[in-house]
C-alpha cells in the first residue's frame, strides 16, 4: 500500500530530469549562456533571443534592488528597523534566554532536580513562553504597535495608529 503511494513521487523524479532548468532562475543565477541556450531548446531562435533580453534585463534589475548599503542606513526608518534588530538580537545574547531554552533540562538536573521533575520544569518554560508570545501578539492587535510621529505622515495618522 505505502508503495502505491510512492508512484506518482517517482513519476514526478523521472520526468523531472528530462526538463531543463528554468530561465529565470538560470538568470538569477548568473547564468546567462545557460539561460540562452535552455530558451533556444524550448523557443525559435528569435522569440529565444528577445525573451533572453527581457530575461536578462529582469535578473540584472533583480539583483540591484537586492543591494544594500551602509548609505541605505541614512533613511531613518530603515535606521530605526536595524537599531532595533540589532538591539532585540544582543539583548537575546546577553540574556542567555537561549541556553536556558536549549539546556535549560540539563542546567536544572545538575542543580539537584530529578530529571523527570527538570524535564517537567523545562517543557512549562517553553509552554509559558509561547503563551507569553501569544499574549503579547494578542496586545498589540489591542493596543496597536508602533506611533506615527512624523508630521510629514499627519494625513496617515489614523491608519497606523
Amino acid at each position: 500500500m505505502l508503495v502505491i503511494a510512492t508512484l506518482p513521487a517517482i513519476a514526478l523524479w523521472i520526468g523531472m530530469n528530462f526538463m531543463p532548468e528554468s530561465p529565470r532562475w538560470l538568470a538569477s543565477m548568473g547564468s546567462f549562456g545557460e539561460t540562452l541556450s535552455v530558451l533556444q531548446r524550448i523557443r525559435s531562435q528569435s522569440e529565444a533571443r528577445a525573451e533572453f533580453e527581457e530575461v536578462k534585463a529582469m535578473a540584472v534589475e533583480d539583483y540591484k534592488s537586492k543591494m544594500g548599503s551602509w548609505r541605505d542606513l541614512g533613511v531613518p526608518w530603515l535606521r530605526r528597523i536595524f537599531v532595533v534588530g540589532i538591539g532585540l538580537a544582543v539583548i537575546q545574547q546577553i540574556t542567555g534566554v537561549n541556553s536556558i531554552m536549549y539546556y535549560g533540562t540539563q542546567i536544572l538536573a545538575e542543580s539537584g532536580f530529578g530529571r523527570e521533575a527538570a524535564l517537567t520544569a523545562n517543557i512549562a518554560n517553553g509552554i509559558i513562553s509561547v503563551a507569553a508570545t501569544f499574549v503579547g501578539i494578542w496586545l498589540l492587535g489591542k493596543v496597536g504597535g508602533a506611533r506615527c510621529s512624523s508630521p510629514a505622515r499627519s494625513a496617515r495618522r489614523r491608519r497606523c495608529c
